[in-house]
């Protein structure tokens, strides 16, 4: 006999079925949240990454990418799950732009099965999405890193706090820029919601990592604030060079 939850689950996938993340056809009652098919079609981050960013590495016996042996990142460590490419670049933009909302619910569990596979980010006291603009955010209708975070922490039972950080200034849009500009961009974008932040770590949560200068700018102002290490985790990642 279903429950009540259950019959109102049920109810809503027959009067509103989801979509698949990939192809993004109409799931069949019962199917979850992506179709068997699809799944393979997403390239995944391989056992060979980056110890500081998580991005795939070239040669198997290296510990970090050539961008953060270029580059210092105020985040800690990070990790991901896909590439972003193809498909998935594909998924982004739809899950973005076309208002589809339904594929974290896909997303935030393979992000969670990331986390909770690295030992590190297990004991992790909060979830901190990475914040829009209040502009953007009224345009968009909803910020999809909290909608992955809010899938994480209910797996993970790690608390989310979606106002701790705040973005307080209206940026460009980041793929619109070079390395340099990125990070000149963030400049006091965001600001922390509160004085004093007692936590040993937290996990940043983002939809893409490229350069990292979001999240870098994420992690600092998190740490000026008294958190001990900061993580991320992001559900797509750029390429190696």
């Amino acid at each position: 006999m279903f429950s009540l939850n259950k019959a109102g689950r049920l109810l809503l996938e027959i009067l509103y079925p989801g979509r698949c993340p990939v192809c993004d056809g109409i799931l069949a009652l019962g199917e979850g949240y992506i179709h068997k098919d699809c799944a393979g079609s997403l390239k995944r981050v391989g056992p060979h990454y980056c110890m500081k960013c998580g991005r795939p590495v070239l040669k198997e016996e290296a510990v970090y990418c050539s961008f953060c042996k270029e580059e210092k990142h105020d985040f800690d460590r990070g990790v991901s799950v896909y590439m972003y490419k193809g498909d998935m670049k594909n998924s982004v933009y739809r899950f973005k732009y076309a208002n589809r909302q339904e594929y974290a619910r896909y997303y935030g569990r393979e992000l969670a099965a990331a986390i909770a596979a690295r030992r590190d980010m297990r004991d992790a006291q909060l979830i901190v999405p990475v914040p829009l603009h209040p502009d953007k955010l009224l345009k968009r209708g909803f910020n999809q890193a909290e909608l992955l975070g809010e899938e994480i922490s209910s797996l993970l039972k790690i608390p989310m706090d979606a106002e701790l950080v705040r973005r307080v200034r209206a940026t460009r849009a980041q793929k619109e820029l070079g390395a340099y500009e990125r990070r000149k961009n963030l400049k006091k974008a965001f600001k922390i919601g509160q004085n004093d932040v007692k936590l040993n770590t937290v996990i940043v949560v983002d939809d893409i990592f490229t350069t990292g200068s979001t999240i870098d700018e994420v992690a600092r102002v998190l740490k000026e604030a008294g958190a001990k290490r900061v993580y991320a985790a992001t559900l797509a990642i750029g390429a190696p060079k």
